[in-house]
């Protein structure tokens, strides 16, 4: 039995996708893996989708490095909210949030929307 090192399992991941980047990137939920290693140790994700077989992939911070180092990233980033294509990538149910991620369409939530400032007071 041959184990692959982790310079290919990356280069494995990588070919003939045509990668690209999100914006930001997400603070890695409990149970979760790199898509391009396969570790469950990952702190926060980024985001990359193929353009050419229209999947998304979450890989660590180490992988995202090593990556861009292997130059098979392109440069334009995706223009998609990165918390929303984890959840469909992932299959979450849109009823199951993500705990860090407020629930915008709350009244009650402290924002500039709904008629209130940043310290959750009616404008006057």
């Amino acid at each position: 039995m041959t184990s692959t090192t982790y310079e290919e399992r990356l280069w494995l991941f990588a070919q003939g996708k045509r990668l690209r980047r999100f914006r930001g990137l997400l603070r890695a939920p409990r149970d979760t893996y790199c898509d391009a290693c396969g570790s469950s140790l990952p702190s926060h994700l980024f985001g990359l989708r193929d353009l050419e077989g229209k999947r998304d992939y979450f890989v660590g911070a180490n992988c995202m490095s090593r990556l861009s180092q292997m130059l098979v990233l392109e440069r334009p980033f995706v223009r998609a909210d990165i918390v929303a294509a984890y959840a469909l990538a992932r299959n979450i149910p849109e009823k199951l949030r993500l705990p860090h991620q407020p629930d915008l369409n709350d009244a009650e939530h402290p924002c500039c929307i709904h008629g209130r400032n940043g310290y959750g007071e009616a404008r006057a």
